[in-house]
């Protein structure tokens, strides 16, 4: 819509856009989404509240300015950005943050290298604004006074087929926002610093973060895994996000101990699981930083695709080499 308006109100909407930034107010209309809820994986329990993932569509005049403080939020982070991070990173992907592992785990010149895969309930939605104000002072940002009010006053609608209900929002940065995820490394930055500086060794994706520590004996893998997820879960509770116990896990990634003497990793009173693989990043990986696991995933799923095809497509008839290649693509 404002590309097909542009060429004949693009005086107008300038106008706008420095009104909103000189007053430090956003049109309340800006502030209302539309919520999608969208099952996270096919395998996930539907009964289950945390199987869903709230996606937000906000207006076209929304992303608009979103997209203006954005632009100048992300030059004020530069000086303040951590290099542990590389989600949502002009750049940076999935397969830096792997050469980072891999690198970090080949090159350890300790014995033992522990890897802690922390998972954090709800990450995006429950980050507090009152925290993300303070850190947004704390950088330096000018347009703190339309960052405000950005967060104030918001209301998302969720549809069904014959209602719809509306719901004020407290908390949270709205995922399928432009400043969601920048919101998200603002805040996540601070963790990754303060971690760097108590020689953890990180590496961040998004909301995936993994600790990987490296020692040269049992007790000091567990007093030094300990001590950084007091570090964490202290940094979550200051921002409204929760370490998940249940779903943060511990595993070897170089050495190995008796299976019934792993390391005992503690978060508060509770001792993290060992695992014995674990996906990262998409990827299936067991101790020892191997892939066999994930070699097996790809196997079963090649498997069923083909079997699909098998079904409509064969030598004499069924589906052409084009439309397979558009199947096999989708899957």
């Amino acid at each position: 819509m404002l590309r097909a308006i542009w060429k004949y109100a693009s005086g107008y909407i300038k106008e706008l856009l420095v009104t909103c930034m000189r007053e430090g107010k956003i049109p309340a209309e800006w502030k209302k989404a539309n919520v999608v809820i969208l099952l996270k994986s096919p395998d996930r329990i539907k009964s289950d509240a945390g199987s869903y993932r709230p996606i937000s569509l906000v207006s076209a005049w929304s992303k608009l300015i979103e997209s203006v403080l954005v632009r100048r939020l992300k030059e004020r982070m530069k000086e303040y950005e951590s290099e542990s991070q590389y989600g949502f990173k002009e750049g940076k992907s999935t397969e830096d943050a792997w050469r980072k592992v891999k690198s970090t785990v080949e090159d350890a010149e300790e014995k033992y290298v522990l890897g802690i895969f922390v998972d954090f309930k709800g990450a995006f939605d429950n980050l507090e604004w009152p925290g993300l104000l303070n850190r947004l002072r704390e950088i330096g940002c000018e347009e703190i006074d339309v960052w405000k009010d950005y967060f104030s006053e918001r209301y998302v609608c969720v549809k069904g087929e014959v209602t719809e209900v509306w719901k004020k929002a407290e908390r949270g940065c709205p995922q399928g926002s432009v400043c969601g995820p920048v919101m998200w490394n603002l805040m996540m930055d601070v963790l990754l610093k303060e971690l760097e500086k108590n020689d953890c060794e990180v590496v961040a994706y998004a909301d995936d973060l993994l600790l990987l520590v490296r020692e040269n004996n049992r007790s000091h893998l567990e007093e030094s895994g300990t001590r950084w997820m007091r570090i964490v879960h202290e940094w979550g509770e200051k921002v409204g996000v929760q370490v998940s116990k249940t779903k943060t896990n511990i595993m070897m990634l170089k050495g190995r101990f008796d299976r019934e003497r792993q390391p005992y990793i503690r978060l508060g009173e509770t001792k993290l699981q060992y695992v014995t693989k674990v996906k990262y990043l998409g990827i299936t990986i067991g101790e020892g930083m191997t892939f066999k696991e994930h070699l097996v995933e790809i196997k079963k799923k090649i498997c069923i695709i083909t079997g699909k095809l098998s079904r409509v497509a064969r030598k004499e008839w069924g589906l052409g080499a084009k439309e397979r290649c558009v199947w096999y693509t989708k899957e």
